[in-house]
């Protein structure tokens, strides 16, 4: 996907699964969020060390973390067919709720920028109880991997007040929460002026290497 899509209507991105491929309604792929920082250092390779089944089984268990509470926030989630392995994420999700006072107001929401021609799929953006905006990005890895979301959750960010859903004034604070297996959460904020920077370069730098393949 070209930048040229900021020149033309774009009324609907759609995520397929498994591949999490977007497309818009001329069936035009739009590159994710997490595809292009995954193209570039220090995110490019990072899990080579791991086995593939290992990684896919890592895989797979985020997507039904993530699953698992968008059906929570809809109080639609049936536990009993929440997996084992699922169950003490959303315990931890639900505690960091329950303590922070976070409510949700969209879930696993596509957005895109037709400004700068990506899509992606935000985990939560909502308020707490003093009125604050935030934008959550649920994690199930390691807290030492929490500065490499800052960039991630800027490009969600941005798409977000495209899309309009972050109020009038723009002001949305941003975090990952990592959530754990024992069923309990650490909170990083994000706060760093670069991360958008980091992620714009990013995308140029994709878009540089597909002009020269």
């Amino acid at each position: 996907m070209s930048s040229t899509a900021s020149a033309e209507v774009v009324t609907r991105v759609e995520r397929f699964d498994p591949e999490h491929v977007y497309r818009d309604q001329a069936q035009r792929v739009w590159p994710s969020v997490t595809q292009i920082l995954g193209a570039v250092p220090p995110w490019l390779g990072r899990f080579d060390h791991i086995p593939p089944d290992r990684l896919e089984y890592k895989r797979q268990l985020g997507s039904a973390v993530h699953q698992a509470i968008a059906l929570d926030a809809e109080g639609d989630l049936d536990e009993g067919s929440v997996d084992p392995a699922v169950l003490p994420y959303l315990v931890a999700w639900r505690r960091y709720q329950a303590e922070s006072g976070f409510v949700a107001r969209w879930t696993e929401r596509v957005i895109w920028s037709g400004r700068h021609g990506y899509a992606g799929t935000l985990d939560a953006l909502g308020v707490l109880p003093d009125g604050r905006k935030l934008l959550v990005d649920a994690k199930t890895g390691s807290p030492l991997d929490a500065p490499l979301a800052g960039p991630q959750t800027a490009a969600y960010l941005e798409a977000a007040r495209e899309a309009g859903l972050a109020g009038a004034d723009g002001v949305v604070y941003r975090a990952s929460v990592h959530l754990r297996d024992d069923e309990t959460y650490r909170v990083m904020p994000h706060t760093s002026r670069e991360d958008w920077s980091v992620f714009l370069a990013a995308l140029q730098l994709v878009r540089f290497q597909a002009r020269v393949r």
